[in-house]
């Protein structure tokens, strides 16, 4: 028993050792087979998924073979199984027999669970037209990858948590039972025989994947960094570039073109660095022709690896094209339709078709050959193409005999080429222009081809059946028009001579009506009938005159009669009746109907309805004498009623007053609002100027902003005055637009009086004219009664506007050059540009009177363009001549900078000159900038980014607000000269001088004073801290050579 005791122990130690081992390798051999069994699971699970994405792809290629039903199948079959998994019956709740699924685990699988459900509600909207594109699902199956790709880690590494609990307990086994080694090596043995066949269950699982990867209908490879391919895969051999056994091993550039490999390698680099499925598009020749593919490049997670699966596209691309071909011959037989039943003519419709033809049908180029009466084909018709090409068409005046025209017209069948040749002299231009395609579409009368319609394309398919049989279709009903078209004119041609023969009895387009001699109505066609109202059978047999048809019937018909006794005809206007007691207008023509021995049979009355005729005319009338935006009389109306109430008033002995009335700024209404604001506010003006006129007077539109009111019987011009004040009164309140926003407005108005300022309408409407621009120039929103000044000054600025564009047109303008003193060194700084007219111009005008003119009439553009090139050439010239530098100021007027454009003509100049940039100064006046605002700003901004400087001119003069000039990118404020005039003695000016000073310098500008014409007020400027003058202490406006040699040859000698 003792020696039994070690032996039971050994053996119950033996037992028990050889149990714990058993019993472990039972639960990892539990493990291991649930793992491949879960794993097999998911892979079918991952297969049903991915024929569910293909067929998808394919349904929405528009491979309508696949049923709808069998993609949700599909998604159903790979729901389920993983859905399996989660409850267990993938073998996953087993893995181990005690303890349930781990949680990770599940949380994994049910993450794939929720990818799958998502994929299949994309897939069923897409697959209901809800959602389009591919991207989406691309997305959906990376989601699944993704969760396969986890599902997969997860179980691995559980496997690997119980591969380590395992060894280590088959070390401290292997230690207890060291004495039992013989015994537990056979253990091992079968225990590893048992992995081996494990192992070998997922080699046959792996090699199951790999044979469905090679079932796939598409190719895909597995390729590096370097575009080497390390394995193919897919059924689709024929798509490959090389043989698959030739393929592995190989690089992109050993197996494409230079060009086509880096763009492929670029590709994969781009998914390696990404890190995400890129999708590609590409083309391949292969066999001679061209294929098309979309692509899914994958990076391989850890790896330096992609997958790159491609689906051959080239016959959803080709369907495409097709069903946009077919789209567009469709549509345009569509239209060949449509032309045919708007043709009013056989050369209309040639017109037309190949007008169709051009924008519908998709051809570049139509044109259509018909045979005339010596049966030669001549060009009848063309559309597109180059004028060239139509001309050298025209000069076709008929085709050799292997023409393809002339082939169309012998063999009378459709031709298609998708090459051209043969002996037409266009061919060569044709190819030329790209244009390889031809079609050749007989049109055919009696059978007879009598005309070819000639299309060209850059391509044409002859084998296209559907492109045929719709071309065929067009040339049927083509043909099916010109037999309509035909029989028309030979039907209207009938229907002419009928009418001729019935004397117009049933003319469709007056009312007819034949009565015989003692006025029994005979017949009545349906015109006259729709005219009076009545029926024929109320009309015939009985005498017109019982009819209420014509007023005062009986004396009327006594006159017809009198006039056919005496002639063959009579005509005139009548009033009539309609059945319903409406008056109307008619033109009544009679003549006599005689028999064969020239007696009167009959009498045949044409009746016309001129009252449309009389509305239009009056509506005509209206038209042309009133202001159709405002209803008010125009310029003719009120010329009219001027001269009435002139001849009036002569014989009265009282007084005609006119009023000229024009809004002022109404252009910036019109500019920034819009010309239907514009509308509106002349609309609301003419109401309440209507609203103050007596009934005699008489309110019109002049033009434009422009209103007239001629006041009738008027004794004083006291009276005129009144009313006008009643005017400007009734424009005092805003105008509100339909947009809600308040227009303020204001007049300038003009009074001519008859018999004191003239006795002819013309003269007194020009007066007032005068005396209303008068009013413009003092300072707007003002009345002035004329005088003969006015017209003197009006002659004279027409005048001077006329010499001021002669002299412009010959640079009759010279440039003067005001020098600008440093006030604390008293030297030279620069020089202000100034404009003067040439003696040779023979005008006597300064600046101040020529300026103004020049701003209105817009030729100050031209004039400052041409002052700042001359000055940047006088000033390039004064640099090369090695004189020193100098600051040119130069000034811009506000109508430039309104214009638009200025920026990029004073870059060009200043290009052209090569004049520095950093020597160019723009002088803006202060009121030029607060008026165009933002405008302003935005250009002196550009302007500043080029690097010059800029300053305000006549600065105090305006009502700039500091905070918009501080805004401002300028670098000097230029003092005007009015407040420098009063220096030194006026305190009130030296305060103020004082304070612009200080503005200036707390904002950082350089300050000039202007107009400085003695010593005491440069001393004040110079002690107030101004930076720098000019002025005629120093000089006035010098020509450049005066200047030169005064101030640039001066400082280069000291």
């Amino acid at each position: 028993m003792a020696s039994g005791a070690p032996v039971f122990g050994l053996a119950l130690l033996l037992c028990l050792c050889m149990g714990l081992m058993t019993y472990a390798h039972v639960r990892w051999d539990q493990g291991l087979a649930a793992a491949i069994t879960a794993r097999d699971n998911l892979a079918q699970s991952r297969r049903y998924a991915v024929l569910a994405q293909l067929d998808t792809e394919r349904l929405l290629a528009g491979q309508t073979s696949i049923p709808r039903t069998r993609v949700l199948a599909h998604l159903d079959r790979a729901l389920t199984v993983a859905r399996d998994l989660r409850k267990g019956s993938g073998a996953i709740a087993g893995f181990s027999a005690q303890t349930p699924i781990p949680g990770d685990l599940a949380a994994a699988v049910d993450a794939y669970v929720a990818a799958l459900a998502d994929a299949r509600a994309l897939m069923e909207r897409q697959l209901d037209g809800f959602e389009a594109g591919g991207s989406a699902l691309l997305v959906a199956q990376r989601a699944i990858d993704a969760r396969v790709v986890a599902v997969e880690e997860t179980l691995l590494r559980h496997l690997a948590s119980q591969r380590a609990t395992l060894k280590r307990h088959d070390a401290i086994t292997l230690g207890l039972v060291a004495v039992l080694g013989l015994v537990v090596l056979c253990f091992l043995y079968v225990a590893h025989r048992r992995r081996d066949l494990a192992v070998g269950a997922l080699l046959a699982s792996e090699s199951r994947l790999r044979a469905f990867a090679d079932s796939l209908p598409e190719i895909a490879f597995l390729m590096d960094r370097n575009g080497r391919y390390l394995e193919s895969f897919g059924s689709a051999s024929a798509l490959l570039a090389a043989p698959p056994d030739t393929l592995v091993g190989r690089t992109l550039d050993e197996v494409f073109p230079a060009e086509t490999s880096s763009r492929f390698l670029a590709v994969i680099r781009q998914a390696l660095a990404r890190q995400r499925t890129q999708s590609y598009e590409y083309a391949l020749h292969l066999d001679g022709r061209e294929f098309f593919f979309d692509a899914r490049v994958s990076p391989v997670p850890g790896s330096d690896r992609v997958v790159w699966a491609s689906w051959d596209v080239t016959a959803r691309r080709r369907a495409e094209a097709h069903a946009r071909a077919l789209t567009r011959l469709y549509n345009f037989l569509s239209q060949v339709n449509q032309t045919i039943v708007w043709a009013a003519s056989e050369d209309d419709l040639f017109e037309r078709i190949c007008r169709v033809a051009i924008e519908f049908g998709g051809y570049r180029m139509a044109w259509l050959m018909r045979l005339n009466d010596r049966d030669q084909p001549v060009l009848q018709a063309s559309a597109g193409g180059a004028v060239a090409d139509r001309a050298l068409l025209s000069g076709q005046a008929s085709v050799g005999r292997t023409s393809l025209t002339a082939r169309v017209l012998r063999d009378g069948r459709l031709l298609r080429l998708g090459g051209l040749a043969g002996d037409d002299a266009w061919i060569p231009a044709a190819r030329a222009a790209g244009l390889d395609g031809y079609v050749g579409l007989p049109l055919q009368l009696d059978g007879n081809t009598v005309a070819v319609l000639c299309l060209l394309a850059p391509e044409v398919d002859p084998d296209d059946e559907d492109e045929a049989r719709l071309l065929e279709e067009v040339i049927m009903d083509l043909s099916f028009a010109l037999r309509r078209l035909r029989d028309e004119r030979e039907r209207a041609s009938a229907e002419q001579s009928a009418r001729l023969l019935a004397a117009a009895l049933r003319s469709t387009r007056d009312g007819v009506l034949l009565i015989d001699l003692a006025g029994v109505v005979v017949s009545a066609n349906e015109a006259f009938c729709e005219q009076t109202g009545l029926d024929e059978s109320a009309l015939v047999g009985r005498a017109l005159t019982e009819q209420a048809v014509f007023e005062g019937a009986a004396a009327l018909f006594a006159d017809i009669d009198r006039a056919l006794r005496d002639g063959d005809a009579w005509q005139g206007e009548v009033s009539a009746r309609r059945a319903g007691g409406e008056p109307w207008s008619g033109w009544l023509s009679c003549a006599s109907v005689r028999d064969d021995d020239g007696q009167p049979t009959h009498r045949v009355l044409v009746l016309t309805d001129i009252s449309q005729a009389r509305r239009a005319e009056a509506e005509l009338q209206h038209l042309s004498q009133y202001d159709p935006l405002t209803d008010l009389p125009n310029r003719v109306l009120i010329r009219a009623r001027l001269v009435h109430a002139i001849e009036l008033a002569q014989r009265r002995g009282t007084r005609v007053a006119v009023l000229f009335l024009d809004l002022d700024n109404f252009k910036t209404i019109n500019d920034g609002l819009g010309h239907a604001a514009g509308d509106e506010v002349l609309a609301a003006v003419a109401h309440r100027l209507r609203a103050r006129l007596r009934r005699q007077d008489t309110l019109g539109r002049q033009g434009s902003d422009e209103f007239v009111l001629v006041l009738e019987g008027v004794e004083a011009p006291a009276e005129a005055a009144v009313v006008a004040q009643g005017v400007f009164d009734s424009l005092a309140s805003p105008v509100r637009l339909a947009s809600g926003q308040d227009i303020y407005l204001q007049a300038s108005m003009g009074i001519s009086l008859y018999p004191d300022n003239g006795h002819d309408a013309d003269d007194l409407i020009r007066d007032a004219d005068a005396a209303m621009y008068q009013a413009k120039l003092g300072g707007r929103n003002a009345l002035r009664f004329y005088s003969d000044e006015y017209t003197h000054a009006a002659n004279q600025r027409l005048s001077l506007e006329t010499g001021l564009r002669r002299a412009l047109e010959s640079e009759l303008f010279e440039l003067r050059y005001q020098p600008l003193i440093d006030l604390a060194s008293d030297r030279l700084i620069g020089a202000e540009v100034l404009v003067r007219l040439s003696p040779a111009a023979a005008l006597n005008s300064s600046p101040a009177e020529f300026i103004p003119i020049m701003e209105a009439n817009g030729l100050i553009v031209p004039l400052g363009d041409f002052v700042r090139s001359q000055a940047l050439r006088q000033g390039r010239a004064w640099l090369d001549a090695g004189l020193p530098p100098l600051t040119l100021a130069i000034n811009l007027s506000v109508t430039e900078i309104r214009r638009g454009g200025l920026e990029q003509r004073i870059a060009q100049q200043l290009a052209e000159s090569g004049y520095p940039v950093s020597l160019l100064e723009l002088e803006i006046t202060e009121s030029g900038a607060m008026e165009q605002g933002e405008r302003a700003q935005q250009f002196l901004e550009v302007i500043g980014s080029l690097g010059l400087r800029l300053a305000i001119d006549d600065f105090g003069t305006g009502y700039s607000s500091l905070a918009y000039l501080k805004r401002l990118p300028v670098h000097k404020l230029k003092i005007d000269r009015s407040f420098v005039c009063d220096l030194p003695d006026d305190a009130s000016a030296v305060e103020l001088v004082d304070t612009i000073i200080t503005l200036g310098h707390q904002l950082g500008l350089s300050v000039l004073a202007e107009g400085v014409e003695n010593v005491g007020q440069r001393d004040l400027l110079r002690a107030r801290g101004c930076d720098a003058c000019q002025g005629y202490l120093y000089a006035p406006a010098l020509s450049a050579e005066e200047f030169e040699r005064r101030f640039l040859r001066s400082a280069t000698a000291g």
